[in-house]
């Protein structure tokens, strides 16, 4: 993320594969993000977890790829 430049990429719902915050450098969570994510009605689990089969994004329907003239990935 830190590599992309554009300001419009909604950089708190970039969560690790176990559906967890990625820790900071500094080793603790980023409370910022949780914030964020909780407001957008985002659920954690005791762990600290999201339920991936829920919350997490497949990509764009078929209309947006319509839109874009472009096709899908296979």
């Amino acid at each position: 993320m830190a590599s992309t430049p554009s300001d419009e990429i909604p950089w708190q719902r970039v969560i690790n594969s176990r559906g967890e915050i990625s820790a900071r450098a500094d080793g603790n969570a980023d409370e910022e993000q949780y914030l964020r994510l909780k407001q957008e009605g985002v659920v954690f689990d005791t762990r600290g977890r999201i339920d991936l089969a829920v919350f997490q994004w497949t990509g764009p329907d078929g209309a947006w790829w319509s839109e874009q003239r472009l096709e899908p990935p296979l």
